[in-house]
């Protein structure tokens, strides 16, 4: 079915219905010849940013390259050939920096050029503009890479502690149980030796001892007592040995802790002041967004 609008002829001044599927025809009253973009340009101009809206990037892409056609120098058209190599479907899209992770960045500097060299001179800095923000990005990129890394270790720095602490109470409470009562008089806890439920680990640990000093005593004679002894000796010797190494284990992972929260902090602070500045940058593109300020085709609507 056809669609018919209404428009005024350049040239006469005329009233002129025409077809919007209609690609050449005549003024009735002055004979002047007409193309199809003389006065359907804005209307597959406008079919494009539709189009690029609904993020039908292939189609917006098509009106785009055809304004370019007869328009060569059309900021919103060379605009909307960038943003379709972005997949970025308005400038609002790309408010904050991190929203540029999701855009095809290598397609867009590849198309940036293009539309610096074919936009008018008043229209270049927009594209120098959005250059300078894919720049940061890169960098912004680089250093919240450099966090998740520092995330990373930070976490295998805490899973190293933990296990360390692990061993250590599996070697401090390696003769009973971690709660049997005993183990309160093994590990030297004297804030449960007071009380009561600590009476049985004395009694417990009494026990064993006297096992120990007779076992050893039947096996050894007279010397079965040092033995007994040394034995006792030799395990808690042993235990300050491993526990020892431990801790000086912790220790170092600790520092190591230490040294990648600090980094941890600075790249946030980077983050943050490349997020601003990338703020000011938009602010700017925004200014220099000339689109709403472009004169449309004239329109006998809008005469």
């Amino acid at each position: 079915m056809a669609q018919l609008k209404s428009y005024t002829c350049s040239k006469c001044g005329g009233a002129l219905i025409v077809d919007k599927d209609q690609e050449v025809f005549d003024c009735p009253f002055c004979n002047t010849k007409f193309n199809f973009e003389d006065f359907h340009g804005n209307d597959v101009l406008g079919d494009a940013e539709k189009a690029l809206r609904q993020m039908e990037f292939t189609a917006a892409r098509e009106k785009f390259e055809r304004v370019l056609k007869d328009d060569p120098s059309n900021f919103t058209a060379l605009r909307g050939l960038v943003f379709c190599a972005g997949h970025i479907n308005s400038t609002q899209y790309i408010q904050r920096i991190d929203k540029l992770k999701r855009c095809d960045i290598a397609k867009m500097r590849e198309v940036i050029p293009y539309a610096k060299e074919k936009a008018l001179d008043e229209d270049k800095e927009y594209f120098t503009t959005l250059s300078s923000m894919l720049d940061l990005y890169e960098e912004y990129s680089v250093v919240s890479k450099e966090g998740d890394e520092l995330r990373s270790q930070h976490k295998d720095e805490m899973n190293s502690i933990t296990r360390i602490m692990d061993h250590k109470d599996t070697v401090t409470g390696a003769l009973s149980k971690p709660s049997d009562p005993a183990n309160d008089v093994l590990s030297f806890n004297e804030d449960k030796i007071v009380n009561g439920s600590s009476a049985l680990a004395l009694i417990v640990i009494g026990m064993l001892s006297l096992a120990a000093v007779f076992f050893c005593t039947y096996w050894f004679g007279p010397y079965g007592l040092f033995v007994a002894a040394g034995v006792v000796v030799a395990l808690f010797l042993i235990r300050l040995v491993i526990t020892f190494f431990l801790d000086i284990k912790k220790a170092t992972h600790r520092e190591t802790l230490t040294g990648i929260h600090n980094e941890m902090n600075e790249n946030s602070q980077k983050e943050i002041d490349l997020s601003k500045k990338y703020d000011g940058i938009f602010r700017k593109l925004k200014e220099l967004d000339m689109t709403e300020k472009k004169v449309p085709a004239t329109e006998a609507g809008n005469m």
